[in-house]
This record gives C-alpha cells, structure tokens and sequence, in this order.
C-alpha cells in the first residue's frame, strides 16, 4: 500500500500497526479525530505527505525525525467564529530532530520556541511555512526568514517579526498577508509575483515589484503624504503597462525610478503628456534592457528621443 487517506473517516486513533505499512507515500488522517500519532510513523521511510489538518493532533512524536523523504507535512485545526476562520492554540509542538527532514516543502502550522526556530534554519527547501512564535523571540523570527531562501509563503499566527527591515517575496501570490502591513521597520520590500492584484504599500526607503504581471493597471495607491521617504522604486518586466502608474508624481523624495526591460513600454510612456507631470521631480529615471548578455540603460533625457524603428529593433 502506498496510499491511505482517511480524510472525514469516523476515526479517533491510528493502530501501532500504521508503522508496518512501509511503502507507505501518502497518509492522511484530515478531518478527524485522530489525536495522537503513533511513535511506530518513525518506520515510514519513504513517505512524503503528512496530512494532519483538522485534526486533533497536538504534538509530533520525536519519531518524525526519521521521515527523511517528507515534503509535505501540515497539522493545525481552524477555528470558525462569525462566518471566518481563524487559527487559534490549535497548533503542534515539535521535538528536537525535525531539523533532519531536509527535503520539507511546506510545513505549518508548529509553535516555534527557541528550539524549534533553531530546527527549521536546517530546512533550506522550505516553500510555505506557517508558525506561532513565542513572544520575545522575534529577531529570531526574522533570522529565519533571511535563512529560508526558497521560501514564498510564510503565516505568523502573533505579531509580525518587528525588527524586520528586508522581505523579499516571489511566487504566484493573489494578496499580501496582512501581517507585512505591520512591519513598522521595513525600509525594503522586493516583490517578484505573478498574480498579485491588490492596493499596496508602506512608508518605504525602496521598492521593488518585478516579475511578470498579467494585467494592464498596476494601481499605484500614493497619495499626497504617503510613503514621504521612499528614496528608490524598480518595477518590470511588466509587459502590458503602457502607461507611466499615477501617483508617482506624489512621492517628492523619489530619486530613482528603474523601469527593467521595459524600452518599449515606457517609450510609449514618453509619448504621454502626463510623463513629464509626474517625472519632473525625479533625478534619475531609467530603462534598462539586455543586449548580447549585458545590461545597458537609457536615461529619462534620451528616452523620448529614440525613434519608433530603433525601439523596436532593441525590443
């Protein structure tokens, strides 16, 4: 057998037995009652997937430690109150060992103690991890994350890693979790998202939207007053946007706005009579692009210049 799902089986309890189904790959026990995984898991050498979510499974036995080949492993329970979900206490504990599983994708959703935060620095592949750190450990937290080089989702289940300056973000990402619009010291955000489709943004010192976004409007929510420090903005490849992004004229102490590959796009920029409005104020505005493997730029005093023909030569 390699496959045993019981997800919404009238079920309380997994046998000892469990542990002689070695060519186990997947187990789930979703949506029951299970409450206690037996130590007998620690056999299931070559199993991937621990499916433990709306259980009631609260500790991870030390056992787990063996589980080498474990890429998927979630256990926490959601708590309904109003018509919403919210993950409250309902999370696992962890042993020493759980550093070992070196091939984990996702984890969530595990207390992350001191020892536990140790644990998780061993896992390099992490792509989704959700925690609830203990209170006063959060530049530990923040260790974390700029260990974790792979990583594209991250829940925190208390108050957002403060001491947090840096976040860089890539993946397919629909909206921000809301705990980055708490991060009170954050002077750097670097996003590379595919789908994000949301207002954004904080009181920054630079930032960075690249990746390649399937949508026209990228609305800019900057008003009069906000983000006053922002000093640097990069954005592209963004192949659809046509048009410089409104509000950009509001941020005074912008510097350096950077357009990434995007010569044909913010050629057809130049040609707006809002160009000028909105990018008087900034000294440098730049294009670049990639010719013969070398990346060269233009500036914003030879960008309207360049002729139809040479533009599309160069894209």
């Amino acid at each position: 057998m390699k496959l045993l799902d019981l997800e919404d089986a009238p079920v309380d309890y997994l046998p000892e037995g469990v542990g002689n189904l070695f060519n186990l790959h997947y187990l789930s026990v979703k949506n029951t009652n299970v409450k206690i995984i037996p130590k007998s898991i620690g056999n299931l050498l070559g199993l991937e997937i621990l499916d433990l979510k709306n259980s009631l499974v609260r500790e991870l036995p030390v056992e787990i430690r063996n589980l080498k080949k474990l890429r998927y492993l979630m256990v926490y329970q959601y708590h309904y109150t109003s018509g919403s979900s919210v993950a409250g206490a309902a999370v696992a504990k962890v042993h020493r060992g759980l550093g070992s599983l070196t091939d984990l994708q996702k984890l969530s959703i595990i207390e992350a103690d001191s020892q536990a935060l140790d644990e998780l620095m061993k896992l390099r592949r992490l792509r989704k991890l959700g925690i609830r750190p203990q209170n006063g450990n959060g530049k530990d937290v923040c260790a974390l994350i700029a260990n974790l080089e792979n990583l594209e989702s991250l829940t925190s289940l208390s108050s957002p890693p403060q001491y947090l300056q840096r976040l860089y973000l890539t993946g397919n990402m629909k909206k921000l979790s809301d705990w980055i619009f708490k991060l009170k010291n954050l002077i750097r955000l670097g996003l590379e998202l595919s789908g994000l489709a949301e207002e954004l943004f904080h009181h920054l010192l630079e930032l960075r939207l690249t990746g390649t976004y399937e949508y026209e409007l990228f609305h800019f929510e900057a008003e009069k007053g906000a983000m006053p420090d922002i000093r640097e903005l990069r954005m592209g490849p963004c192949p659809l946007l046509m048009e410089i992004p409104t509000g950009i004229e509001h941020l005074q102490n912008l510097k350096l706005l950077v357009f990434a590959c995007m010569v044909k796009q913010v050629y057809c920029m130049t040609k707006d009579e809002n160009w000028g409005k909105v990018t008087e104020h900034i000294p440098d505005v730049l294009v670049t692009y990639m010719e013969a493997g070398q990346l060269f730029h233009y500036g914003k005093e030879y960008l309207s210049s360049l002729s139809p023909e040479y533009v599309e030569q160069i894209c």
